[in-house]
C-alpha cells in the first residue's frame, strides 16, 4: 500500500488512507496508534512515523464482518526511501503529491497501471541526485495522463488555463527524459504558476475544488 493520508478516527485510532495495487484506493482503521489519545507513538511495537506521505508497506488487514473498513493488523515497510525522509524538499513534494492523489483519487478499483507509476515515481524521487525542483510538476503531468487528461498539445482545448509560455514548458517536460526534465532550469515563480494553471485544469477535469493545504509549504520551499 502507498500511503496518501491518515485522519484520526476515535480517540486512539486512524485511518490509513492508502492507494494499492489490487483495490486501488482504500482506507484501513489502525488501532491503538495514539495511546491513551495522546501524541503518536507506536502500535504493537512499530513506529507510526513510518506510515508518512507516500511511504511503500507491506500490509496485512482483517475485513470487518459487519461491513465498513477493514482493520490494518500488520504493516512493514517494502522500501526504506531514506532520501525522501531526510530531505525537506522532497518530503515536502511527497507530502504535497500524496495530498493530491488523496483528494483526486476517489475511485476505489483496480488500477495496476496507476499504481506501478505512482510506485516507480515514488522511487525515482527517492534515488533522484541533485536538484528535485521540477519532479512535482513531472510528476503532475504524467499523474493527468493516466487519468485520461494530459496537459499537453492535443487534450484540454475546451478548458486550457495556460499562458502560451506554460504550454511550451510543460510539453518539453512531457516529452523529455525524466532525467532531462529535472535539469528544465525554471525560475521558482514559473512553477509556482504552473502548479496553480495545473490544479486549476485538474478540478475541471475532475469536478471538484481542490485544497491541498501542503501546497503553502512546498510554495515556500521554492521561493526563489
Amino acid at each position: 500500500m502507498i500511503v496518501l493520508h491518515t485522519t484520526k478516527y476515535s480517540e486512539n485510532s486512524l485511518i490509513i488512507h492508502g492507494y494499492t495495487l489490487e483495490k486501488g484506493r482504500v482506507g484501513v482503521i489502525l488501532k491503538g496508534a495514539v495511546p491513551g489519545g495522546g501524541r503518536r507513538k507506536t502500535t504493537k511495537g512499530k513506529a507510526i512515523s513510518v506510515l508518512h506521505p507516500f511511504s511503500i508497506m507491506d500490509i496485512q488487514t482483517v475485513e470487518n464482518h459487519k461491513g465498513g473498513m477493514e482493520t490494518l493488523r500488520e504493516y512493514n515497510q517494502r522500501y526504506q526511501l531514506n532520501s525522501i525522509r531526510s530531505d525537506i524538499t522532497k518530503s515536502s513534494m511527497a507530502m504535497f503529491l500524496s495530498e493530491l492523489m488523496y483528494r483526486t483519487l476517489v475511485t476505489s478499483e483496480e488500477d495496476q497501471a496507476m499504481y506501478r507509476f505512482v510506485e516507480n515515481a515514488i522511487l525515482l524521487l527517492d534515488r533522484l541526485e541533485g536538484s528535485a525542483a521540477n519532479f512535482h510538476i513531472w510528476f503532475i503531468i504524467c499523474y493527468c495522463q493516466m487519468l485520461g487528461f494530459a496537459p499537453v498539445e492535443g487534450f484540454g482545448v475546451e478548458f486550457d488555463p495556460f499562458s502560451v509560455e506554460e504550454k511550451e514548458i510543460l510539453n518539453k517536460i512531457y516529452n523529455a527524459s525524466f532525467e532531462d526534465a529535472m535539469m528544465l532550469p525554471l525560475s521558482g515563480s514559473m512553477r509556482r504558476k504552473l502548479i496553480d494553471s495545473l490544479i486549476k485544469y485538474m478540478e475541471y477535469h475532475t469536478g471538484s475544488r481542490i485544497q491541498i493545504n501542503s501546497l503553502a509549504v512546498l510554495q515556500t520551499i521554492f521561493s526563489v
